[in-house]
């Protein structure tokens, strides 16, 4: 699994806002990884990340500059200070772009424009585990929705389904632990990069994040 170098979190975060702190804490392992679609396999999912902000419980804001793309599907992971956040935003730069497979071998892209993506978190004060945001809701997009019968869809700006699935993806999203450490929502337990699949069908979804989350989208 890739990981970002964020060692500016032991000597502190340029922080925007009126207030301002050094972070503290063991920092939170974070990684994206996407809900599965119905009659969909996805095999390629990036956006670029400008930057994740964190506003813990006493109002402080910290910015994380990221500036890099991320895998949508659970392949990158950045070190983020959660300790006593509250609130969590990831800011995109670029849309988040998805190409995969849906019934009989028909293809879809999907470039999706999703300005940022907010969370309130609820799990209770303290320092949270190594997390995956998940993007979007189980069946947040379908074969049927993209009308792959009728052959080939590709979606972007402009497009009629466009709003319907870039609103989906962010009000649909969560933030659940990371129990196994492999930085997606899949139940996988690989602990080998060289034996992750990059070919990832999440129509078949036995998802690890069934649980409580500890955090979900501020629509």
């Amino acid at each position: 699994m890739r990981t970002l170098l964020a060692l500016l979190l032991v000597s502190g975060l340029l922080v925007s806002g009126a207030h301002a702190g050094t972070a503290v804490g063991n920092p939170t392992g974070f990684t994206l990884d996407t809900a599965p679609g119905a009659g969909l396999s996805f095999d390629s999912a990036v956006a670029e990340v400008e930057s994740i902000v964190v506003t813990d419980r006493k109002g402080v804001i910290w910015t994380l500059p990221v500036d890099a793309p991320f895998d949508l599907l659970g392949g990158t992971r950045v070190e983020v200070p959660l300790a006593d956040a509250a609130q969590v935003r990831v800011v995109f730069s670029g849309p988040l772009v998805y190409s995969g497979e849906g019934p009989e071998d028909t293809r879809f892209t999907l470039a999706l424009t999703v300005p940022s993506v907010d969370l309130a978190i609820v799990a209770p004060p303290g320092e949270l585990p190594d997390a995956v945001l998940r993007l979007g809701a189980p069946d947040w997009a379908t074969a049927t929705m993209l009308g792959l019968g009728a052959g080939r869809a590709d979606v972007g700006a402009g497009d009629l389904l466009h709003d319907t699935l870039a609103d989906a993806l962010a009000g649909g999203a969560a933030l659940y632990a990371d129990e196994d450490g492999d930085g997606r929502c899949g139940d996988e337990e690989d602990t080998d990069d060289d034996d992750i699949d990059d070919d990832i069908d999440l129509d078949d979804d036995a998802s690890g994040c069934d649980g409580t989350p500890l955090g979900t989208a501020v629509r």
